[in-house]
């Protein structure tokens, strides 16, 4: 029979070593996610931006 640590995958298992890493890590994850935010709302609205430039210049108003 497996141990009662080994019953769960690594990535549920505490990390109890190492301290910087984990504060590190969560002042990372927040910036990559605010990041990612504002590169997903840019793509977003360049790409509307050039829809609506592009509906203007054949003539037609979107």
């Amino acid at each position: 029979m497996l141990k009662s640590q080994e019953r769960f995958p690594s990535f549920i298992k505490k990390n109890t070593g190492g301290g910087k890493m984990d504060a590190g890590m969560q002042v990372a994850l927040p910036i990559l996610g605010v990041l990612a935010a504002a590169a997903a709302t840019f793509y977003v609205v360049s790409f509307s931006e050039l829809r609506e430039r592009s509906g203007r210049v054949r003539g037609r108003r979107v």
